[in-house]
């Protein structure tokens, strides 16, 4: 995946998950790449422990929001849930060197993001499934 491509896919998964891209949008980005890499939880309890923290109740809020916006799925618990296809896709992005500076100086790159976003919305609710993204 090229540097723009990337950037755009960041674009998206920030705009879907609403962040308004304020303060240290690079910061959370970051975190959600951390976040995604300690998947799957029982191979990686310690990577996630490192990122989600002790506290019980704000690691289960950031899983469950993972959960909800389609980058893990799980079986028996959202404790155990692993990257989907998209997830895995998001994560390459945020690997990209330089994808997440571009995605923070770049001011262009709405439209092409929109594209993504727009069959994502309703996921989980009974929505489309967007495969390419």
């Amino acid at each position: 995946m090229e540097k723009r491509e990337a950037a755009v896919t960041i674009a998206a998964v920030s705009h879907y998950l609403g962040w308004c891209g304020c303060r240290a949008p690079w910061a959370a980005a970051d975190w959600l790449r951390r976040a995604l890499e300690a998947h799957p939880a029982w191979e990686k309890e310690h990577a996630q422990r490192a990122v989600w923290g002790e506290d019980e109740g704000r690691a289960y809020v950031l899983r469950y929001m993972l959960d909800h916006a389609a980058l893990t799925e799980h079986g028996g618990s959202v404790g155990g849930a692993w990257l989907t296809e998209r997830g895995k896709r998001v994560l390459a992005a945020l690997q990209v060197p330089g994808a997440i500076e571009e995605w923070t100086e770049s001011h262009d790159l709405y439209e092409e993001a929109e594209v993504i976003v727009d069959p994502w919305r309703g996921w989980g609710l009974g929505g489309p499934d967007c495969t390419r993204f």
